[in-house]
């Protein structure tokens, strides 16, 4: 008698089965499509061979300050740059001396040059790239720091020399959560 019952109920539990695993598989795949979507700005750091050395999920508006010894100079630099539409604008500059090579003397367009604390300032720079590419030495201290974290260029360069260029990728979250090589402050 329990053989004739549980063919009686087999097809139902076989059914059963066959709809609870469509129901995960589906959810699964709902699950993965929102997460695969979901897209982030990421600021990518990379040296000259495009290895991957450090990268952070960044949003619009956040900002970061780049600083370093002027290799001409030997006075320190300070820039302002913040993340718009995912590109890099620098918006201040703040520096010792005028005598460095490439070291702006005067304002440009909108932008305003004063002396503050014996520092040359310009504000409003507004200069935009879609990448940054710094040539870092230890000695000349090229450091970023951004969302409370002083980050030694250098320090990613066993001779504590190298090429460090910066991007803002868009990646989903799965992306993210794979990318290894590098420190990942997500």
């Amino acid at each position: 008698m329990t053989n004739a019952r549980t063919k009686k109920f087999k097809p139902y539990s076989i059914a059963f089965l066959v709809i609870l695993v469509t129901l995960v598989i589906l959810v699964i795949v709902v699950v993965l499509g929102i997460v695969v979507q979901d897209e982030v700005a990421v600021l990518q750091m990379t040296d000259n061979k495009n290895n991957l050395l450090y990268h952070m999920e960044v949003n619009e508006g956040d900002s970061f300050d780049y600083f370093s010894i002027h290799s001409v100079s030997g006075t320190t630099l300070l820039e302002t740059i913040v993340i718009e539409e995912n590109c890099f604008v620098t918006k201040k500059a703040r520096y010792e001396d005028q005598s460095g090579a490439g070291l702006p003397e005067y304002a440009y367009d909108e932008s305003e040059f004063y002396i503050e604390e014996g520092f040359f300032v310009i504000d409003d720079l507004d200069r935009i790239n879609e990448s940054l590419i710094f040539q870092v030495e230890e000695e000349y201290d090229n450091t970023i720091y951004i969302h409370n974290e002083n980050i030694p260029l250098f320090s990613f360069f066993e001779r504590g020399q190298g090429v460090v260029k910066f991007e803002i990728l868009m990646k989903n979250r799965i992306e993210l959560y794979f990318m290894n090589g590098a420190k990942n402050k997500s």
